[in-house]
């Protein structure tokens, strides 16, 4: 089937309703042919308009500027009658437009000798014209190149009697399909592809043999695949990064695909909680969290270290925390177990500068029908300017609560050594109790050294059910 027979099933198929075919004059049907194909025979549609010619008239040696083996003297005739390879330009030159698609249509006079020529537009090279007569061509612009007409061989001889270079503008109408439409061919598209947002059972993009798989928009800013039998699995990108759902998780598998179920997984427990694997299940996976290692074969080299970091506060506020959970058992095995703080690492408090105030470094929050204990580790540092006291020790201290009556005991301090550079300082620790509270103070006392900073620095192993709060 002719490319012109095929056009014209299309123009059939597109016609207006009560508008035949058959009225339409011939030269239109033949314009409107033209622009639906280029030369190699490539459909396209909304037919696109063509701007004016860029390419200067044949003047008797104007309009063109000529190379080795061109006589172009004579108006109207580029002729290539002598050996040679120089080039014929435009003069001006044409700028093309990267992007742009231009349609170029050359007339041939004579090719007499030898293949013709080959010749290029904004770096597009189309193929060579090699025998008389009319042909258009389309070149997609990929540099700003001007046209260039370069014959080959040298001993080739013809003649150019008109040319005609015209920038073409997309057409404006829709095409709209009733029905599948199958390319068998890359498909190539200039401007936004545009979908329906779809839903979870029609995704916007689908896979012909698993319709159901696929992507669709599923509110504002927020793109989600749909997987049959899951539903839908959102995400959406914003400033601040990319938001999952709530049942997604990132995993890893042990092979190089991502095909298969992840032996390693990050997901949500809860607001603010990530969990390391998979959702709470019946037989829950232990899991490793390590530094990075050394190399297989790398001799006596150290792996790397593993900080873990409260967050950096500012100014005199009370530090945040560096705390380790332990699980606290439950009567029943039906109810999930607790957690509360074990080891708790306290940020440094600024105490008095006046000597012996007592000042709270720890709470305690008990309920009724509680008891526990923790140990407290401390030092306290008191510096001038021209000296330096340190205490350091730990204590223990027992409590328990019946219907809101708290009691509370400190055993001795344990281990108390000081480091002093001018005077004494000596840190004496003390417990109190008020409802359901139980406070542990420190009073530092000082000889000698005048300090212009007094900070305490606190640690607690906490052996109780209780929470412990830093103060």
């Amino acid at each position: 089937m002719t490319k012109r027979t095929v056009g014209i099933l299309i123009l059939a198929l597109l016609a207006l309703p009560g508008r035949a075919l058959a009225q339409w004059p011939s030269t239109k049907a033949n314009q409107v042919l033209e622009s639906m194909f280029d030369q190699n025979s490539n459909f396209r549609w909304p037919p696109a308009s063509t701007g004016a010619n860029l390419a200067p008239a044949i003047g008797a040696g104007t309009g063109w500027t000529c190379g080795a083996g061109w006589d172009c003297s004579v108006a109207g005739t580029l002729d290539k009658n002598a050996d040679g390879v120089g080039t014929a330009v435009p003069n001006p030159a044409i700028t093309a437009v990267v992007g742009t698609t231009y349609k170029v249509t050359i007339t041939v006079g004579a090719v007499t000798a030898a293949s013709g020529f080959t010749w290029t537009l904004g770096g597009t090279t189309l193929t060579p014209i090699t025998a008389a007569g009319t042909s258009t061509w389309y070149a997609t612009a990929s540099t700003t190149a001007s046209l260039i007409v370069t014959p080959t061989p040298t001993t080739t001889r013809f003649t150019i009697t008109a040319i005609s270079v015209q920038a073409l503008t997309d057409g404006t109408g829709d095409l709209t399909v009733d029905g599948n439409l199958t390319v068998n061919s890359p498909s190539y598209f200039k401007a936004p592809i545009l979908l329906l947002d779809g839903t979870t059972a029609a995704p916007s993009l689908a896979f012909a043999s698993e319709p159901g798989l696929g992507i669709y928009r599923g509110a504002q800013s927020t793109l989600d695949f749909t997987i049959p039998g899951m539903g839908s699995i959102g995400f959406m990108v914003v400033a601040t990064g990319v938001v999952v759902g709530s049942g997604m998780s990132y995993g890893w598998n042990s092979t190089s695909t991502a095909h298969g179920s992840p032996d390693l997984q990050l997901r949500r427990a809860a607001a603010a909680t990530l969990q390391q694997g998979a959702a709470d299940a019946a037989s829950p996976v232990n899991q490793t969290l390590q530094a990075q290692g050394v190399a297989a074969g790398t001799s006596d080299t150290s792996g790397a270290s593993y900080t873990f970091r409260p967050g950096i506060g500012r100014g005199s506020a009370v530090p945040a925390p560096l705390v380790l959970n332990r699980s606290i058992v439950t009567t029943t095995g039906s109810v999930a177990q607790g957690q509360q703080g074990a080891f708790i690492v306290c940020g440094t408090k600024t105490l008095s500068t006046t000597s012996a105030q007592a000042q709270t470094v720890v709470t305690v929050t008990t309920t009724t029908l509680t008891s526990g204990g923790l140990t407290l580790f401390y030092n306290t540092s008191a510096t001038s300017a021209t000296a330096a006291d340190a205490d350091t020790g730990q204590v223990n201290v027992s409590w328990n609560n019946v219907s809101g009556t708290v009691a509370a005991t400190m055993g001795t301090v344990i281990n108390a050594v000081q480091s002093n550079s001018s005077g004494t300082l000596a840190s004496t620790p003390t417990v109190t109790v008020a409802t359901n509270v139980v406070s542990i103070k420190l009073t530092p006392t000082w000889a000698t050294i005048v300090p212009t900073g007094v900070r305490g620095t606190f640690t607690v192993l906490n052996q109780g059910v209780d929470p412990v709060s830093c103060q």
